[in-house]
């Protein structure tokens, strides 16, 4: 009976340590030799946490150094944390200011998480929080640019209209034609101010001018004498107010009024020909 019990615990414990040794070969199969290693806990606060399961990998520069531990809501339930569990021998690359970023791997678009190394000089400490840096999935990058392709089609065809319609109705032509009258009108006036007869003529007419304003200023000639001696405006305006009626009458003042310019005019020209040696010969001459 006794040696029944032996080989019944022998054979028990044989199966403990078969058991055990598969157990531990698992583990450094599937990379929980951290098991063994200390390890720090750094959490993340996300608003979505799709594609990202317990147990996915989490790399710092392509090197795995741990693993998502837990995954479940905050306190008031407004965003998702994940705990990760990151091998205590990589802490000096994780920084305070270091963040955490989600990729995928693969086309089948396995999520692993990504923790970028910081430029701060403080290292994460245990159950620190970092940052998100989220990043496009595939899903979302076809959809981007989907939209990119349907907003290049329709500018194309927006293009081809133009284009079209321009060249259907000789557009083109037509515009480049009217600038080119444009430019050789242009071309022209500029041309024109350039030359030196043109602003002869320009300066002459304004000479005119001044004189004829500084004649009616001075009171010469019978507009001059109009604008300067109130009560002659006032007669004359009186006299052709009641001569309405008048053709005669009428005919007689306008005569008046030309001779009294024409005697000023020639009264003009007498004292500027005084002025001028020899002038008053020449307009003795031509009266």
């Amino acid at each position: 009976m006794r040696r029944k019990l032996d080989i019944e615990l022998k054979a028990g414990v044989f199966v403990f340590l078969g058991l055990a040794v598969l157990l531990v070969t698992i583990l450094l199969m599937g990379g929980g030799s951290a098991f063994f290693e200390k390890s720090i806990r750094l959490h993340v606060m996300v608003q979505d946490a799709t594609g990202v399961s317990k147990g996915a990998v989490v790399r710092s520069g392509g090197l795995k150094v741990g693993r998502v531990e837990e995954i479940g809501y905050n306190e008031d339930y407004t965003q998702l944390r994940l705990t990760l569990l990151v091998n205590e021998k990589y802490q000096p690359r994780i920084k305070k200011d270091s963040q955490v970023k989600f990729q995928t791997q693969g086309v089948l678009g396995d999520k692993f998480l990504e923790i970028k190394a910081g430029s701060s000089p403080e290292m994460a400490a245990d159950n620190d929080t970092l940052e998100v840096e989220s990043a496009k999935d595939l899903a979302q990058m076809l959809t981007e640019g989907q939209d990119v392709v349907s907003l290049l089609k329709e500018n194309l065809a927006n293009l081809k209209i133009v284009t079209g319609g321009m060249a259907k109705g000789n557009q083109i032509e037509k515009t480049f034609k009217d600038l080119s009258e444009t430019a050789s009108n242009l071309k022209l006036v500029s041309s024109q101010l350039k030359d030196s007869s043109t602003v002869a003529e320009l300066s002459k007419a304004m000479k005119n001018l001044r004189s004829v304003s500084e004649k009616m200023k001075n009171g010469e000639g019978t507009i001059g004498a109009l604008f300067n001696d109130a009560s002659l405006y006032e007669d004359l305006k009186n006299l052709i107010g009641g001569a309405n009626r008048n053709n005669v009458l009428k005919f007689f003042v306008r005569q008046a009024v030309k001779s009294s310019d024409e005697a000023s005019q020639k009264e003009a020209e007498k004292k500027k020909a005084d002025r001028k040696p020899g002038a008053a010969e020449a307009l003795k001459k031509v009266d």
